[in-house]
């Protein structure tokens, strides 16, 4: 029965002066409307679980690609200066942190963190001083 049809019994059992038997009309409408209140709830609370999550995501995305690129960096400059054991621990832990990134990410979240180390890179080495 729809909700029209049980207002329609309901109302004709208050006109019959069956009052337990219009209650219990009541009640069920009560009742559905609020299952159907509960369950619209229900999804409207897991689509913005599932859109945070994707927020979040990309929250925690940013630090780890920053954090690549400035270990990438420190790996060029110690190799750079002949520091081998230096470039060779900030090598490892680039490594970590990309496959990171590509684990929790994807691949071309790895190819913006290899972008922003680059960038990181021959960014710096190409700037000119600045003179005071």
């Amino acid at each position: 029965m729809d909700t029209s049809e049980v207002i329609r019994h309901m109302v004709d059992d208050i006109i019959a002066d069956r009052g337990n038997n219009a209650i219990e009309k009541f009640n069920y409408i009560v009742s559905d409307k609020m299952v159907d209140a509960v369950e619209s709830r229900k999804y409207e609370i897991a689509r913005t679980i599932a859109n945070n999550e994707s927020v979040l995501d990309e929250i925690s995305l940013r630090p780890k690609i920053k954090a690549y690129a400035r270990r990438s960096d420190n790996e060029h400059e110690a190799g750079h200066y002949g520091n081998d054991e230096e470039m060779e621990k900030e090598g490892d832990k680039a490594e970590k942190i990309m496959s990171n990134i590509k684990r929790k990410h994807g691949d071309v979240a790895a190819q913006h963190a290899e972008r922003a180390a680059t960038s990181k890179i021959i960014g710096r080495r190409h700037m000119q001083p600045v003179e005071k």
